[in-house]
């Protein structure tokens, strides 16, 4: 079963040009970060070097939690704004039945 998974994982990476650029970029940021810390390891000292291994991605988790909510009502809106006009009409009916007591 692993192998198939692996492939099925290839094969949606190849069929998706956007996805192989997110991975390369996430791979060659990934390497630096490494760069930099040893940079600074042996410019500095190792104690600075694991302050640059445990602030960056400190900083980066903030950043995107501070974004989640704005990524959230973008990707909610843009959901409402796809949607056909004949079905808000059909949803009124079912509204109103919902809220109808028996």
């Amino acid at each position: 079963m692993e192998a198939s998974e692996s492939s099925d994982g290839r094969g949606r990476l190849r069929s998706n040009p956007r996805l192989i650029v997110g991975v390369a970029a996430a791979a060659i940021l990934v390497a630096a970060w490494i760069a930099w810390a040893i940079y600074v390891g042996v410019d500095k000292g190792w104690r600075e070097a694991l302050g640059v291994l445990i602030a960056w991605p400190a900083i980066a988790v903030a950043v995107a939690i501070v974004a989640l909510p704005f990524a959230w009502a973008f990707r909610r809106i843009r959901r409402r704004s796809e949607q056909p006009s004949a079905q808000d009409g059909s949803s009124a009916p079912d509204e109103a039945e919902a809220t109808t007591t028996g």
